[in-house]
C-alpha cells in the first residue's frame, strides 16, 4: 500500500467506528463482562499477549489517569459524569477493529477519542454502557518529501503533524486547525478547517498530500473600534463579530495590503500591522506562543477548563441590524461570537 492510500486510511478509522455508535444494550458492571472483552480481544488480535496491558477496567489503578488524560473539558470530568466501563488503548492497528467486535458482543457503546477535543464531550462520555477506545498510543507520523506525503496515525495531534512536516521542509505545510493539541483522527472524520481553508479547502481534501505554499506567510492583528467601522468590516464578513480582525495570507505583506485596500477597505490595513514569518513559526502566533517548534509536541499544554460551545452554520446572510444589537449584548457581557468566512 502507498503511503498516501496509507494515510487516507489511517485518517478515516474513527469515521468508520463512528458509524457503530448507536449500537448499544443494557449492560450490569461485571467482572465476568471485563473478562469475556479482554478473551474476545486476545482472540480477534495478532498480539493477545499484550491485551492485558492495553485494557483498563473502573478497578484498574490506571484508569483515572488514562481517562481524565484526554478530557479537554472540565464539565465533563465530574463524578456524576458517566464513566466507561472499559479503556481500550490500542497499540497496534489490530487492536482497533478487535474491540469494534468484541464491543459489540458485550452490547457495549464505542466512543473514539483521537485528541478530546469535541465541545460536548462525545469522545468520552455517553449515556448508555460504553467503552472508550483510546487512540493517543497510535500516533507515529512519517513525512516523505520525495512523494510529498505523510503517513499520520490516528492519536497524532495536529502539533505534532505540523512539527513533523517542519522538520522535514520548511516550505511545506499541510491545511487544518489551529489547535496544536486537537486529535488528527477527529479532525479528518469532521472535515476539518482552518487558516488555510479559502486557498486549499477542507483538511479532509488534503489527506493524501502536504500542499506546497509560499515560504512567507503574513498575519496580522487590526483592532478597529465601533467608531472606525467595525460593525461595517464585520458585515463585509470578515473573520470575527469583535473589533480584532485576524488573518493569514499566503504571501508577502505588501501584496495582502495592497489586495484589501483594493477589496475591503473598510479595514484600513497598514503594512505596521502585518507581520511576515515561515509557515510554522504562523502556527506558534495563532498560539500566542513565541517560543520554538518543539511547543507543538506538548500534548497538554493547559489544564482542562469549564466551557460551553456550540458551533454551526448560517444559511442566510446576518442582517446589519441584528450584527449592531450584537455589539450591544457583547458590552454587557453575552459572550463571545465567532463568524468565520468558509465560502470560496
Amino acid at each position: 500500500m502507498g503511503k498516501s492510500s496509507q494515510l487516507h486510511y489511517l485518517s478515516r478509522l474513527p469515521l468508520l467506528f463512528l458509524l457503530l455508535l448507536q449500537v448499544s444494550t443494557t449492560w450490569a458492571a461485571s467482572n465476568s463482562v471485563y473478562e469475556t472483552f479482554v478473551q474476545c480481544l486476545s482472540d480477534q488480535t495478532k498480539q493477545p499477549d499484550l491485551i492485558s496491558k492495553i485494557v483498563y477496567a473502573q478497578n484498574n489503578p490506571s484508569y483515572t489517569s488514562v481517562l481524565q488524560a484526554y478530557i479537554r473539558n472540565a464539565r465533563f470530568n465530574t463524578s456524576s459524569t458517566p464513566k466507561p466501563v472499559i479503556i481500550v488503548t490500542p497499540t497496534n492497528e489490530s487492536h482497533v477493529p478487535a474491540a469494534v467486535v468484541c464491543s459489540k458482543k458485550n452490547g457495549l457503546q464505542i466512543r473514539i477519542r483521537s485528541g478530546g477535543h469535541d465541545y460536548a464531550g462525545i469522545s468520552y462520555v455517553s449515556d448508555v454502557p460504553f467503552i472508550i477506545l483510546d487512540m493517543f498510543n497510535l500516533r507515529s507520523i512519517t513525512v516523505d518529501m520525495n512523494e510529498q506525503t505523510a503517513w499520520v496515525q490516528t492519536g497524532a495531534t495536529l502539533g505534532e503533524l505540523y512539527y513533523s512536516i517542519w522538520k522535514k521542509s520548511k516550505v511545506h505545510a499541510f491545511p487544518a486547525g489551529v489547535c496544536p493539541t486537537v486529535g488528527v483522527g477527529g479532525h479528518v472524520s469532521g472535515a476539518g478547517y482552518g487558516n488555510m481553508l479559502r486557498k486549499y479547502g477542507l483538511t479532509t481534501d488534503n489527506v493524501v498530500d502536504a500542499r506546497i505554499v509560499d515560504k512567507t506567510i503574513s498575519v496580522f492583528r487590526a483592532e478597529r473600534t465601533l467608531e472606525e467601522n467595525a460593525t461595517d468590516i464585520v458585515y463585509r464578513g470578515r473573520r470575527l463579530l469583535k473589533p480584532t480582525i485576524i488573518a493569514e495570507f499566503l504571501g508577502k505583506a505588501d501584496d495582502v495590503v495592497a489586495l484589501l485596500g483594493k477589496e475591503f477597505p473598510e479595514l484600513g490595513l497598514k503594512k505596521e500591522d502585518v507581520k511576515e514569518m515561515s509557515w510554522i513559526d504562523s502556527v506558534l502566533w495563532w498560539n500566542q506562543n513565541n517560543g520554538t517548534p518543539e511547543f507543538l509536541l506538548d500534548r497538554n499544554p493547559n489544564s482542562a477548563n469549564y466551557v460551553r460551545r456550540k458551533s454551526d452554520y448560517v444559511q442566510t446572510p446576518i442582517p446589519k441590524a441584528r450584527l449592531e444589537l450584537w455589539w450591544v449584548q457583547m458590552r454587557v457581557g453575552w459572550g463571545i461570537v465567532g463568524l468565520q468566512l468558509l465560502e470560496g
